[in-house]
């Protein structure tokens, strides 16, 4: 999806220029992906020519139940015989004119793995409760720039016809990337890590042949990879026609790519929330509505990238001048809501008087069976073993026993509650 970015005057952290007018605001999808970048004067010299920018990467969990069991027991049938044979997969079903292979072997979550293209679907065969999906639905960077929602849809209207019934649905991962096409990565001095404010404790330059690759700042449920796009592409040809169409473009490498691309991951997900919209970015549908927020915090508030090395001695971050580049990326126009807001679940009881009182009352019980105070192998034993059998005898009444540890869970973590 291409888009018009110009620097919004809120954002700017420099001197203001006059700013040209944005041209995303009415404008039909087919003129969007038709226009060029607007930006002042000093931006212009970069050489950026256009800013495509989209989903790269989704990943959703689902709670789903089978009104017949058909489903499941053809895959199961087939990965049998799939399996006393040397292949690795098989074709199991099609739909949408895709054929879904299934693979010779699960993981230890998910039995049963579809895959096609860089669509992979992964089943497991327990009941939908607790924590814990039993399906899957990785969509790859191909499907994800293309026909990410509609994809989605298929696959759901899809499994609805094999009388599977959706109960629950939560995002698990989404890469949110924008290409600037025309902009070279090794002209920024991204490398520089003084030049970078940030939250994260992790900073890596990535260099191939002592030449800039790109940085990573981050890892796991958040992080910022800004990298050489078209040297990326260059190990997989099979992504070659797909971004040269989104870019534009008459070849891959007919200019310079730079794309910037957080990943963020459940446990953040779920920390940002709005007053009226929801407590937590859950459904695929909230994360639509929570693009722009998303990009907004993650290019302002988790990190960004200053015009000059940043006074750090002097406690003057915030005083830094964003650079020319990052005035761009963090003007990226996406859709959805303008602010969200970010709140990191508060423990409200201390773990460590907890597990002081656990050893107190371990000793106690441990003394009226053991007698040399010495034995310490036997009285670790005995105490583990009378709180083992005491849960398991308590978790014979499932329905209650999750009840009560969702109660102990809730007094323990109680997310903040906006006022």
């Amino acid at each position: 999806m291409q888009t018009s970015v110009s620097p919004s005057p809120k954002t700017r952290r420099r001197p203001s220029r006059p700013a040209a007018p944005a041209t995303t605001s009415a404008a039909p999808a087919a003129a969007r992906s038709q226009a060029r970048i607007t930006c002042d004067p000093q931006v212009v010299k970069t050489a950026l020519k256009r800013v495509h920018r989209g989903v790269d990467f989704l990943k959703v969990n689902y709670w789903i139940s089978w009104e017949s069991p058909d489903f499941l027991q053809i895959m199961k049938f087939m990965k049998g015989n799939l399996q006393d044979t040397e292949d690795q997969q098989v074709a199991c079903f099609r739909s949408k004119g895709l054929e879904w292979n299934l693979q010779r072997t699960g993981t230890n979550k998910f039995s049963y793995i579809l895959k096609a293209g860089d669509v992979t679907l992964l089943f497991s065969p327990r009941e939908p409760k607790g924590n814990m999906p039993n399906f899957r639905v990785e969509i790859g960077s191909l499907t994800s720039q293309t026909q990410l929602f509609q994809t989605l849809n298929d696959i759901k209207h899809w499994l609805e016809r094999h009388e599977a019934e959706f109960l629950k649905e939560r995002v698990a991962e989404v890469h949110l990337a924008a290409d600037f096409i025309g902009v070279d990565i090794k002209t920024l001095d991204v490398e520089n890590q003084e030049k970078w404010i940030h939250r994260s404790h992790l900073f890596n330059p990535h260099y191939e042949h002592k030449k800039l690759t790109g940085v990573s700042i981050g890892k796991g449920d958040f992080a910022l990879r800004i990298y050489d796009k078209v040297v990326e592409l260059k190990r997989f040809e099979n992504k070659q026609q797909v971004f040269r169409d989104l870019w534009q473009v008459q070849t891959f490498d007919e200019h310079p790519v730079t794309r910037v691309e957080y990943q963020l991951r459940r446990p953040v997900l779920k920390q940002f929330n709005h007053l009226e919209f929801c407590n937590g970015v859950d459904t695929v549908k909230q994360l639509l509505f929570s693009l722009r927020a998303l990009w907004k915090y993650c290019t302002t508030d988790w990190c960004r990238f200053s015009a000059l090395v940043v006074d750090r001695a002097n406690k003057n971050q915030q005083r830094a001048f964003n650079s020319e580049f990052w005035e761009i990326v963090s003007c990226v126009a996406w859709s959805g809501l303008e602010k969200l807001r970010r709140e990191k679940p508060i423990k409200h009881k201390d773990i460590d008087s907890l597990r002081k009182q656990v050893r107190g009352i371990c000793m106690s019980i441990a003394a009226f069976f053991v007698h040399d105070p010495e034995q310490i192998d036997e009285i670790v034993s005995l105490s583990q073993a009378h709180i083992e059998r005491d849960l398991r005898d308590l978790y014979e009444n499932r329905p209650d026993f999750i009840r009560r540890m969702d109660k102990k869970r809730n007094e323990v973590l109680l997310d903040t509650v906006p006022f």
